[in-house]
């Protein structure tokens, strides 16, 4: 059986086109962030002030009195703004067209609830503190290559993330009593709901589990946020992967839309697999996945994206535990099967 299949001329173009429709539209939100808010003439006392609001509460700033130059940098700010706003809208439809193109093509590979999560994230400003890892992070290895794993490959219904505790962040959410990324969570399923046995999963009516993993940082917190219900779970080796190096690529969701998905190294991704699956406290079963994944990236590599291949002096930062499987890679056949 093939782990691959290469894509069609038609699916290559289309997720060519679905690349640039994102950039296009993250290139929009950049461009109306700094027109949030409102701008207008307040008055305060006998005088009025040109005010920059920045939310509903009415915080903001003053930006002088009034005058023939505060009106005009009013003037100013609303058209550039209402460019902004046009420019964005632009960008939102195209991409929605695109995701119709995906979805014809057959492009679709991310569970759409984990891709409903890492837009949460990007939409938040925090999707950089973030990285996939297990099964999931295999579409992002397969989109580098213009290829589609086989089903058996990535069939699964978790989704393994690292929480890159050494970057600080905050959560906002619209419910207070439920903070951090469980807040999250709740925004994309309300049927999320913490596994008391395993505090660091979230799990869905459908059976659809999130799991947050964090490197070895003990002087850390141990919540993403206050408050949060779902404390991150250090598991051996998550530092060799952030060590690595971190890549983003553009995935196609099952509901056709693209988004961006930060993952480790692939040649990191592949020696760690091996490394995870030599561990005695690994499960059998997962353990035979783990070299079956890994073997199927590793050929991946050679045979289509060699510059993220196994030479020594592209890895040699690698950490040392990962080093050691670095033979029984090179001694495998290059063949898609």
């Amino acid at each position: 059986m093939e782990n691959y299949t290469s894509l069609s001329d038609l699916q290559t173009k289309t997720n060519h086109d679905a690349i640039l429709s994102l950039q296009g539209h993250h290139q929009a939100v950049d461009n109306l962030a700094p027109y949030s808010g409102w701008m207008y003439f307040k008055k305060v006392g006998a005088r009025e002030y040109l005010f920059h609001a920045i939310d509903r509460r009415n915080n903001g700033k003053s930006m002088g009195a009034r005058s023939p130059e505060t009106e005009a940098k009013l003037a100013q700010w609303l058209s550039a703004k209402a460019e902004a706003e046009a420019a964005f809208e632009r960008a939102t439809q195209a991409l929605e067209q695109q995701k119709r193109f995906c979805k014809a093509a057959r492009l679709g590979r991310l569970h759409k609830t984990a891709a409903k999560l890492l837009r949460l994230l990007d939409k938040a400003g925090v999707s950089d503190r973030f990285i996939v890892l297990g099964t999931h992070a295999l579409y992002a290895y397969e989109a580098m290559a213009g290829v589609h794993f086989s089903a058996d490959l990535t069939a699964t219904m978790d989704f393994d993330i690292l929480w890159d505790s050494r970057l600080k962040m905050t959560f906002a959410t619209d419910d207070e009593s439920v903070g951090g990324l469980m807040g999250m969570l709740k925004k994309v399923d309300k049927t999320f709901t913490r596994n008391t046995e395993r505090t660091f999963q979230a799990i869905n009516a459908d059976g659809f589990a999130v799991e947050i993993l964090r490197p070895n940082e003990p002087r850390e917190p141990a919540l993403i946020a206050p408050g949060d219900q779902i404390a991150p779970i250090h598991l051996a080796g998550m530092e060799f992967l952030l060590g690595a190096g971190i890549l983003a690529e553009t995935v196609i969701a099952e509901d056709g839309y693209p988004l961006l998905m930060r993952v480790p190294d692939p040649a990191a991704y592949v020696l760690h697999k091996l490394w995870v699956s030599e561990r005695p406290d690994r499960r059998k079963d997962k353990a035979g996945r783990d070299v079956k994944q890994a073997m199927a990236l590793a050929s991946l590599i050679r045979e289509r994206i060699p510059f993220y291949g196994f030479e020594v002096d592209r890895i040699q930062g690698f950490a040392p535990e990962l080093l050691e499987y670095l033979d029984r890679v090179l001694t495998q056949p290059a063949t898609n099967s």
